[in-house]
């Protein structure tokens, strides 16, 4: 269910109300879950085209049966069989919905071995800061790299990225091709309550009836911001906050960043 925000008269007296409260308290339910994954083991493949290698993973808590995702593709798991060399994304959810994830994690293959290096994104709003850099230690030489849709080159960093998960094709001398699903982190953007999200709220949202302290709680005070940043993340996200005008999706990130950090008094 989607959170609406609107206006209810209620004898000449103008309240903002809210509903479908059910995503946040699931996010709520899922941080303080038991559900854990842990890498047990990684077989190399026996060469590179040869899909014999192999990921295990331990999973336990939560709430069973669990779904198992290899690169967000279902997959049977808890052991992933028949694997060609390259970095992988593992993601498992439980019946509650929970989730737990693994990121960046390397298949070798026999004689030719690389790996992936990442600078997590700070940034959030414009073009990133992250990074991917590979390096290729066991090989064919020359070595070419393409990240998503662009071109082969011989360029083995690639900028200016932001947080998420990026496709990296690397090629070699024998013209062998290994695909990399590489996670960028995200790191904290330092995000300013006092000067990003205060005057936002002061102009969208503390208005006349709604969170301004008369018949909600208001959000200028950041005691009441810190105790509702995570409905608040949720509400501006999915464009229901503010119920009178417009934000950019620029500001809806620097709700979001800020929450993501912490929403700390900065």
């Amino acid at each position: 269910m989607q959170f609406r925000i609107g206006l209810l008269s209620l004898m000449g007296i103008w309240f903002c109300f809210s509903c479908g409260q059910e995503d946040v308290d699931k996010k709520a339910q899922c941080e303080n879950s038991t559900l854990s994954v842990a890498l047990r083991e990684i077989t190399s493949s026996t060469g590179c085209g040869t899909n014999d290698g192999l990921i295990g993973i331990n999973v336990h808590g939560g709430k069973e049966p669990y779904m198992y995702y290899l690169n967000d593709e279902i997959s049977s798991g808890p052991d992933f069989t028949n694997l060609l060399s390259g970095i992988y994304k593992i993601r498992v959810r439980d019946k509650a919905g929970c989730e737990r994830v693994l990121d960046n994690i390397t298949v070798m293959a026999e004689g030719f071995s690389f790996s992936a290096e990442v600078q997590e994104n700070t940034m959030c709003t414009g073009s990133g800061n992250g990074a991917i850099t590979i390096t290729v230690s066991e090989g064919v030489s020359p070595y070419l790299f393409k990240l998503g849709n662009g071109s082969f080159t011989e360029s083995n960093i690639f900028q200016s990225l932001r947080h998420g998960t990026y496709d990296v094709l690397l090629k070699d001398g024998a013209d062998c091709t290994v695909a990399l699903n590489v996670t960028i982190p995200k790191g904290p953007t330092h995000t300013s309550w006092l000067n990003d999200i205060k005057p936002l709220i002061t102009t969208y949202c503390a208005l006349s009836g709604c969170h301004n302290g008369i018949s909600r709680p208001d959000l200028r005070i950041y005691a009441k911001a810190k105790e509702h940043a995570s409905k608040i993340k949720s509400l501006t996200k999915d464009r229901s906050m503010p119920f009178e005008g417009k934000l950019t999706q620029e500001q809806i990130n620097l709700f979001g960043c800020w929450v993501d950090d912490g929403a700390l008094e900065n």
